[in-house]
């Protein structure tokens, strides 16, 4: 990783301004501090940087939570909308440290896409995802939730289900608002 971090600038601020994709899949980055510095990197170095794959890499429940912090910390990580994680094994653990991530307040939420499949995310990865479609969650704009592939089970669909059912009537309550000439 030592190489790929000097030629993605290595946490030079400035350093790949265009740059508004990368492509990093099946790389064996793993989850360790070198994952850290290039993911700290990427969101100083290359601030249009709307999509990031970094899908089967094992990065594990530390991968994402050094993913996580980068975009909780760098300036930046608002602009990521498509984030691609599939087959990394970040568990229950790493959907939550993804999840406080992108909670209002820590980021923008400009995060639109999301692939966690075969991630061996469980009901407590699916209750922290559920948390942030609720209202005030960070992860309310988005339009794609990928989730195949996980062992979330009939509670964790239970409970992603309750989330989506409270947008669901968000979303009529505000439609509802518009048609009415009174409000």
């Amino acid at each position: 990783p030592s190489a790929l971090l000097a030629g993605l600038g290595g946490g030079r601020v400035g350093t790949l301004p265009a740059l508004e994709a990368l492509n990093l899949g099946g790389n064996g980055l793993g989850s360790g501090v070198g994952l850290g510095q290039l993911a700290a990197g990427l969101v100083r170095s290359c601030p249009s940087l709307v999509r990031l794959d970094l899908r089967y890499n094992d990065l594990g429940e530390g991968g994402a939570a050094a993913l996580a912090g980068a975009l909780r910390e760098g300036t930046a990580a608002a602009a990521v909308a498509v984030l691609h994680l599939e087959g990394n094994g970040i568990g229950d653990g790493g959907c939550a440290s993804l999840a406080a991530a992108v909670s209002p307040g820590k980021r923008e939420g400009a995060l639109e896409e999301l692939y966690l499949g075969a991630n061996g995310i469980g009901p407590k990865g699916a209750a922290c995802l559920a948390g942030g479609l609720e209202a005030g969650g960070g992860l309310r704009g988005l339009r794609t939730l990928f989730l195949e592939g996980n062992r979330i089970g009939p509670g964790g669909a239970e409970v992603l289900a309750g989330a989506l059912e409270g947008l669901w009537a968000e979303a009529e309550e505000e439609a509802g608002d518009e048609d009415d000439p009174q409000s």
